[in-house]
Formats: C-alpha cells, sequence, structure tokens
C-alpha cells in the first residue's frame, strides 16, 4: 500500500526468478538428500541437531506437504513442482524484467563483483552458493547502470534499489560503496525509509510489517559435521518417526556431557538401545499394569460369581427351609385334622351310647315304678301322694339328666375345640 502510494514499483527480475528456481531445487535437494526415503522428523526434532534445516521454510512446508495424503512421503519432484507453482502465482502479481548476463557482455566486472562478493562471504562464514551469487551481482550490476542514467543524492532521486533479505549481501555493498546512498537494502530498511517519506503508518500497514519481520530467512551457515553425521544415522534407523524423535532428543541431551567423547556410530548405537530399553521398560510396566488391571477384573468377577451363588444358595435353603416347614406344617394340619376327626367320631359313639343308656334307664326306672305303684289294689290317698312324689322326681331327673346330656353334646362334640385340644397335645408332644 505503501509502495503505491509513493509511486514505487516492485519487480523482479529474470536472474531472480532463475535463482528462485535453483533455491527451491537446492533446498529440496538438501532435504532429499537428508531424509531419502524417510518419513520426515518434526521441526523440533531437527532443530536439535541441524538448526539450518529448522529454520528452513523449506523444510516446514515439506512436513506440512507430507501431512496430505494426497501427497507421498519421498516424493521430491511433486513437492518440487508444487512449491513452483505457489512461487509463480505469488510473482504473478508483479513485472518482471529481462535482461542479459552481464558475466557474457561486461566479464571483467561480474568476475570482480563476483568474487569480491564470494570471498566477503566466506570471510563472514556465509553460504557461498555460486548460482545464489551470481544472480545477486546480476541484480547488482543491472541496479547500478540504471542508477548511473540519473545521478541521486537522496531517496527518491536514486531510481532503482535492490531489496534483499541477505545481510552479508547489503554490508558488502556499505563496504563496497563507503559513503554513498545504499542500493542494497533490506525489507526493514527500505520499509523505515519510505515511512519517512510517505508519512505515518496505519494499523494495517504496521501489522503487515511487522508479519514480515517475523519471517525467518536462513543465513545458510555451515552446519555442524558432527551433529549431521549423528542426524543422517538416527534416520536411516529402520525405527518409527516417534522413537527417532527420542533418540534425537536423547542425543541433544546428552552429546555435550555422556556422548562427549564418542564417535557418531557409538552414539546413535548407544542411544538406540538406551531408547529401545526405556519403551521396553514401559512397555513391561504397561504390561504389569494391565495384568494386575485383569487379575484384579477376574477376582471381581470371581467374587461376584461367588456372591451370586452364595446368595443363590442362600435362596434355595430359604426355599427348601421354607419348603420343609410347609411339608411339617401340612403334615401337622393333616394329623390334626385326622385326630380331631377321629376325637369327634369317637366322642360322638360315646355320646350316642351314654345317651342311648340313660334313656333306657330313664325308661326302665318309670317301668319299674309305674309297675309298683299300679300293683296296689287300692289306690289310697297316701299312695297317690307317694306317686305324684316320685313322678316329681323322675321329671326333675329328667331335666338333669336331659341338660347334662346336651351340655356335654354340645361341649364334647365341639370341632374346634377338639382341634384345639389336639394341636396342644402334638406341640407338647413335638417339644419334648
Amino acid at each position: 500500500m505503501k509502495c503505491r502510494e509513493t509511486g514505487v514499483e516492485i519487480l523482479y527480475s529474470n536472474h531472480t526468478r532463475s535463482e528462485l528456481n535453483d533455491t527451491i531445487r537446492y533446498y529440496v535437494g538438501q532435504i532429499k538428500a537428508l531424509l531419502a526415503d524417510s518419513a520426515p522428523l518434526s521441526v523440533r526434532a531437527i532443530s536439535c541437531l541441524d538448526d539450518r534445516m529448522s529454520n528452513s521454510a523449506f523444510y516446514e512446508q515439506y512436513v506440512e506437504w507430507t501431512k496430505d495424503p494426497v501427497n507421498r512421503t519421498s516424493d521430491y519432484s511433486s513437492f518440487e513442482r508444487d512449491l513452483r507453482m505457489r512461487t509463480s502465482k505469488i510473482l504473478s502479481r508483479f513485472k518482471q524484467v529481462t535482461f542479459d548476463d552481464y558475466s557474457g557482455r561486461n566479464k571483467k566486472e561480474y568476475a570482480e563483483q563476483f568474487e569480491s562478493l564470494k570471498q566477503y562471504k566466506i570471510e563472514h562464514r556465509r553460504n557461498t552458493y555460486d548460482p545464489s551469487i551470481k544472480a545477486d551481482i546480476n541484480n547488482y550490476l543491472y541496479i547500478q547502470e540504471r542508477n548511473r542514467e540519473k545521478k541521486g543524492e537522496n531517496f527518491f532521486a536514486t531510481d532503482h534499489y535492490l531489496i534483499t533479505a541477505d545481510h552479508a549481501f547489503s554490508g558488502w555493498e556499505r563496504e563496497k560503496r563507503p559513503g554513498a546512498i545504499p542500493t542494497v537494502v533490506l525489507p526493514s530498511v527500505w520499509y523505515s525509509i519510505i515511512l519517512q517519506y510517505a508519512g505515518r503508518t496505519t494499523a494495517d500497514d504496521y501489522s503487515a510489517f511487522t508479519r514480515f519481520l517475523n519471517f525467518s530467512f536462513s543465513e545458510n551457515e555451515p552446519a555442524d559435521a558432527r551433529k549431521m553425521e549423528i542426524l543422517k544415522s538416527v534416520i536411516a534407523l529402520q525405527e518409527p518417526v516417534d522413537m527417532k524423535e527420542t533418540i534425537i532428543f536423547d542425543i541433544a541431551e546428552k552429546l555435550q556431557h555422556d556422548y562427549k567423547d564418542l564417535n557418531s556410530e557409538q552414539i546413535v548405537e548407544i542411544s538406540h538401545q538406551y531408547v529401545i530399553n526405556q519403551i521396553l521398560a514401559e512397555e513391561n510396566e504397561k504390561a504389569k499394569r494391565e495384568t494386575a488391571a485383569a487379575v484384579e477384573a477376574e477376582k471381581d468377577k470371581a467374587d461376584a460369581q461367588v456372591n451370586a451363588l452364595m446368595n443363590e444358595n442362600a435362596y434355595l435353603e430359604q426355599q427348601l427351609k421354607e419348603s420343609v416347614e410347609k411339608t411339617k406344617a401340612e403334615q401337622r394340619q393333616k394329623y390334626i385334622d385326622s385326630e380331631t376327626d377321629i376325637r369327634t367320631k369317637r366322642r360322638l359313639k360315646i355320646y350316642g351310647v351314654v345317651t342311648g343308656g340313660l334313656v333306657i334307664g330313664f325308661l326302665v326306672l318309670i317301668f319299674i315304678t309305674g309297675k309298683w305303684v299300679f300293683s296296689v289294689n287300692e289306690v289310697t290317698e297316701k299312695v297317690q301322694i307317694r306317686y305324684d312324689y316320685i313322678k316329681y322326681l323322675l321329671d326333675v331327673l329328667y331335666v338333669v339328666v336331659s341338660v347334662v346330656i346336651v351340655s356335654f353334646g354340645f361341649k364334647g362334640l365341639n370341632e374346634d375345640k377338639i382341634r384345639a385340644s389336639v394341636r396342644k397335645k402334638l406341640e407338647k408332644e413335638w417339644k419334648e
């Protein structure tokens, strides 16, 4: 936005495009050389032994790219094509300028500048990748040629600038042209210069600039040969990714002390075995816990079965007890009913015999008395009185005998009382 406000146009050259393709090819080749056919490790694990790769946006993109089920691990040519397509989409928003290679039309100056920048990078321990230096010198000579057409003494009087994230390239130009207006500038410097001429920044400008500054630009510092050898050895192990990462974390922790005097092969071998032992120990502990849990579960199951059997036995015992009690009660009741019936019939017989005997005796008594009274020829008044007296006594006797017989009949033949008597006798016998 600020560039449009100040009339600044951002361009890229055919040499920049070529360098970009070379850079993509270079970093994809580095990833391929490191991983080969192995699955990528996490950025966190890689950073323990290779800071260059952990700071590489290319490696991060490859890790994310392989997470897509459509993409296949170790298909580096497809990954490279995907990166080219994405960069082409970004560059399509800008205009490309095309010019010839200065190594062909201005060999002497090109060679001097090339060797000067390369030597500067060597002295400052920076990557001296020739295709990158070639693109930088071509762009630099093009900018210088355009600016010579119009000599400028300030920001806007100078028409062409080269924006780069390479600190070494910017430092080389300042050393090469001391006191001159720098034309090779870092993005942060370029943005701050624009703000000085274009006025205050907006919230959107500041947010975009902050995101830009947070982007990681790798300086491609030389890798630690020992760490790289260890990293490649770990990656080559025929083990799962998570185990490889565990091995790397273990090595990174012990490299400066425990593994200080060992070579890379010994380090990987010892750490590999250590991690295997740790995993086995964890698996054993897990197996023990699972076994203990299974035993406890079986014990609980067995206890539940025992409790169920005990409850069932108690239920059956209760049912048996109730059945026995019921049978005994039925037997007792049957005995009581039978004994009551027998006693009732026996008493009924006795009652009939006694009643019959009394009636017969009563009739005999009347007969004898009447015979005695009527055997007197003459019924005297005295005799009449005696007869009346006897008759009265007989009537009284009849009433008393009748009451006794009826009372005995009602009481002696009452089944409830007979049954109660039988039950009482039976209970007494059972208690004894």
